[in-house]
């Protein structure tokens, strides 16, 4: 792992709040709704994102800079940019650019959110120019930019909103070149938005190559003025703590977003099974028909959510929950089976339509009213009984008015997204990668997702749609309540780790926050699930995969001070003297043990104990993986905790306090050529892979009277191992001055090496996750 030299945060300086600002926060407060928490998360996290910015008014003229912040899925980044926008025209900010996607749909639906916005909290229009290409008006602006206003207010920003394309990043590139703004000194900021996407290198291996985008964002950077800070915004930020680190887009400096209480996450529906078992419905894998197939009946999971969602409509149009209601189909990448969905679920409602003229007592059987109800009352205890029958007249209303039906794709595109949701309190909609990233899906309720999530961890993560904020004004949270989402196995299965790899980041990147490309300190990784990956593989170089197999121990404490092997010495004794180790609780091992240890006790060992810098990653892999929860196990989890000891001379019996007198000898040689014999004249410093007593007697010699040290493990749980250990070199012989790796080894060993606890940790199943780093 590349090490990144720390510098000192108090070089970020502090941004002022002006009049900009104070309107975008009466806007929130006034027209959002607002509350006081909320508002100043959104504060905290646009001050996050200014104060690593180039200073404009400094006198430090830095070349551009790349930083990243990071939000969550539907967390209202796009509020967070517009007040840094709000908070960079305060503090001197002159130009903004804004990469709003790469899709139509979500320039449309950023742009005209980000620039309402802006436009409202600048009723004098006096603060912001709005560049729609008009050469000549941004002449003007750019040449007003050279006066300081004699009224001392800040002059007009430049806010330039364009989508992530080539064809419109060069025609604003050709507008500033034009105008030389790149040799101005003013403060500028570009936003993009999805950073992660489309805007990196993908041409990375082949040598000399560069993606267009990637090209052309390049150069955008270098048409703003000198002082520019491009600042990635993105939830799923793995691809970019995968570029290279000289990599132009590779962020110098990283912000996290604070969450507020109200944001409904991967953590909401999947933080453990009794979360998993109220919102997520199975769809089984032989009710996912093959793309293309020819089978004319829609698959039984889409109907039942169908059902379900036509009654949970009832309930919150009976309660006046806030409207829209949305119902989400996500099956396949395939635009043939966008429309074979949405084909299905119109011959659904067809069906319910033309009950509802012939027979509604068999309507209300078919879709399983009273059934869906009292499930609904159950698991919420709403809605009452006495509410029932008010209930069901709603379902006439809403079968009779059947919801819009839409697909939206590169085919179905949507041309005006206010227009698109104001027709119908009620929508289906069916669709893929154009209802993925950044798009934000009204009112949803009902998710369906049996689409192949494939392998890469940050795309599939932009699926959950159902992430964001419900009503504010639903202090019940009965909209929450009433979603639902429908996973194949394969789709709950990556929701349920992502939490852990979003987790995993965010721990790694806290410690160093305020240091330079704190993704490259020690400690750092992506944990992911087998099979996934973090990101792409065309956008970055091997990366370093690790992982815990089996079990871990220091492998370099033999290097480690006098001093630091006393403290680890101390600790363990410490934990010796606490807790009641039973005599030979277990027959056949060579061990006093306990339970009465826990995770949480594990945990403070590890905070505690001293690794050498050689183990340290590893050592981090294991504290990472009891922080984010990959054992399932709480911290009162009681772990099994066992005390090597050796056996009494020729005896068969154990030696309790055997090991202060005589602890584990490992043995360290002078390395030699394993084929020829002769001595290496060049090595690193050698690793210890073996501290565990094998069966005694061997294999093949007698019954077993002891088993292997590895064998001491609770099957189903944590097992802690504390090993007394003196380390020596063993072949002083072949001991040779003139090779310098031997004098450093050597110099370990010069005076007496006092005995340490060696821990050993084996978790019950780990193998299947895995550490990326750079």
């Amino acid at each position: 792992m590349n090490e990144v030299t720390p510098i000192d945060s108090t070089k970020f300086w502090s941004p002022s709040q002006g009049d900009t600002f104070k309107q975008f926060y009466n806007y929130c407060e006034q027209v959002e709704g607002l509350q006081q928490k909320d508002i100043d998360i959104i504060k905290a996290n646009a001050k996050k994102i200014l104060e690593r910015c180039i200073n404009p008014t400094s006198n430090d003229k830095s070349v551009a800079r790349t930083n990243l912040h990071i939000g969550d899925v539907q967390s209202g980044k796009t509020l967070t940019m517009t007040a840094a926008i709000a908070l960079a025209h305060d503090n001197g900010f002159l130009v903004t650019t804004v990469l709003s996607g790469t899709k139509t749909i979500l320039k449309d639906q950023n742009e005209s959110r980000i620039e309402s916005i802006l436009q409202k909290i600048d009723q004098d229009k006096d603060k912001f120019y709005f560049n729609k290409g008009d050469q000549s008006q941004l002449e003007t602006q750019v040449e007003k930019l050279k006066r300081k206003p004699k009224s001392g207010v800040p002059n007009k920003m430049i806010v330039s909103i364009i989508l992530k394309q080539k064809d419109n990043i060069e025609v604003l590139i050709e507008q500033f070149e034009k105008l030389k703004i790149n040799e101005r000194s003013f403060g500028s900021l570009i936003l993009d938005d999805e950073a992660d996407q489309a805007s990196l290198n993908t041409m990375l291996r082949r040598e000399g190559q560069k993606s267009p985008t990637y090209s052309y964002i390049n150069s955008l950077i270098n048409t703003h003025s000198i002082s520019t800070t491009f600042v990635q915004v993105t939830a799923t930020a793995s691809a970019l703590f995968c570029i290279p680190a000289d990599d132009p887009l590779s962020p110098l400096y990283v912000s996290l977003s604070e969450r507020s209480e109200k944001y409904i996450g991967l953590h909401t529906y999947f933080g453990d099974e009794e979360k998993i078992n109220f919102f997520v419905k199975d769809i089984s894998e032989d009710d996912i028909p093959e793309a293309g197939e020819n089978d004319s009946k829609p698959p039984d999971a889409l109907i039942n959510a169908l059902n379900y969602f036509i009654v949970a409509v009832c309930i919150a149009k009976f309660y006046k929950l806030k409207t829209p209601y949305t119902f989400l189909c996500h099956p396949d990448s395939s635009k043939l089976e966008h429309k074979r969905y949405r084909d299905w679920i119109q011959y659904h409602f067809d069906d319910l339509n033309d009950l509802l003229y012939k027979d509604e007592a068999q309507l209300i059987a078919t879709i399983g009213f009273k059934e869906i109800i009292e499930e609904i009352l159950d698991s919420t205890g709403f809605p009452k009984l006495i509410e029932w029958s008010d209930i069901q007249n709603q379902l006439i209303k809403v079968i009779d008015n059947a919801p819009i039906i839409s697909i939206i794709n590169d085919d179905h595109k949507v041309s005006d997204l206010k227009t698109f949701w104001s027709q119908s309190n009620v929508h289906v909609i069916v669709g893929a990668m154009s209802i993925e990233r950044g798009f934000t899906v009204e009112g949803l309720m009902v998710t369906y997702l049996s689409r192949s999530p494939g392998r890469n961890a940050d795309n599939i993560q932009q699926r959950a749609r159902f992430c964001g904020y419900k009503d504010p004004k639903d202090p019940e949270k009965r909209l929450l309540k009433l979603s639902r989402l429908w996973l194949d196995s394969e789709n709950l299965d990556f929701f349920r780790s992502s939490i852990v790899t979003e987790n995993s980041i965010r721990h790694g990147l806290e410690p160093h926050i305020n240091y330079e490309k704190p993704y490259f300190k020690g400690g750092f990784a992506m944990i992911v699930k087998k099979p996934f990956r973090p990101t792409r593989t065309n956008i970055h170089d091997v990366l370093n995969t690790d992982g815990i197999f089996g079990w871990f121990y220091p492998r370099s404490s033999q290097y480690l001070s006098a001093d630091e092997r006393e403290k680890n010495k101390y600790l363990c004794n410490e934990i010796i003297k606490k807790f009641n180790f039973e005599s030979q609780a277990h027959k056949q091992w060579r061990c006093t043990s306990t339970n009465s240890l826990t995770i949480g006790d594990l945990k403070e060992l590890l905070k505690e104990y001293v690794f050498h810098d050689d183990d340290k990653n590893h050592a981090n892999m294991l504290t990472s993986a009891l922080r984010n929860n990959l054992t399932q196990f709480e911290d009162e989890q009681e772990i099994l905790t066992c005390l090597r000891v050796p056996l009494l001379k020729n005896t068969k019996t154990l030696k309790l306090n055997g090991y202060i007198d005589e602890p584990y000898n490992a043995g360290i040689r002078f390395p030699k050529n394993p084929k020829t014999g002769e001595r290496l004249r060049s090595y690193s410093m050698p690793r210890i892979n073996n501290m565990d007593r094998g069966y005694y007697p061997p294999i093949k010699k007698g019954p077993m009277e002891w088993i292997d040290d590895k064998k001491m493990v609770n099957e189903k749980g944590i097992t802690l191992h504390l090993n007394l250990v003196r380390f020596s070199l063993k072949n002083l012989r072949d001991y040779d001055h003139s090779i310098e790796a031997d004098r450093k080894l050597n110099s370990y060993f010069e005076k007496s090496h006092s005995p340490t606890f060696i821990i050993h940790v084996k978790f019950p199943d780990l193998k299947n996750w895995r550490f990326f780093s750079q």
